[in-house]
């Protein structure tokens, strides 16, 4: 069985309504964790960058999931999700799961480790990720 496969078995992944509406609100919530991220980089914070920059990939990620019908209980099988039925057909690059991943590793290392202290270059470069996976992912949710 595949990973998303397992994923939907275990209900990590559950079938729903399919709206387009609440795709482009998930979208409009990227694009608002995405300012956020700006303002922690230049306020010095750069763990809360972090943080903020991959709430904006998790919300842009999950918008293809609501557009399709599906509501996510693991960032780990959205990514899964993405990657069968978009990244596998060609409709979207496998850059962007790449993405998506390390830095929902980073996230948990940031949020609940105790050695990981983020730097500003890494701030500075998860805001230019976030915005190149919110970009991707925003065609194919229009």
């Amino acid at each position: 069985m595949s990973e998303l496969g397992e994923c939907i078995e275990k209900g990590l992944l559950k079938k729903m309504p399919e709206s387009r509406q609440a795709a482009e609100r998930s979208i409009v919530k990227a694009r608002a964790w995405l300012i956020e991220a700006n303002g922690a980089l230049k306020a010095g914070i750069y763990s809360t960058c972090l943080l903020a920059a991959y709430e904006a990939m998790f919300h842009a990620a999950r918008a293809i999931l609501i557009k399709d019908g599906y509501r996510e209980r693991s960032h780990y099988c959205i990514a899964r999700y993405i990657d069968e039925i978009y990244v596998k057909k060609g409709l979207l690059k496998a850059s962007i799961i790449h993405i998506i991943d390390s830095y929902r590793e980073l996230r948990h290392d940031t949020a609940y480790g105790i050695e990981n202290i983020a730097e500003k270059v890494d701030a500075a470069e998860a805001i230019v990720n976030a915005g190149i996976v919110i970009e991707a992912i925003e065609k194919l949710v229009k």
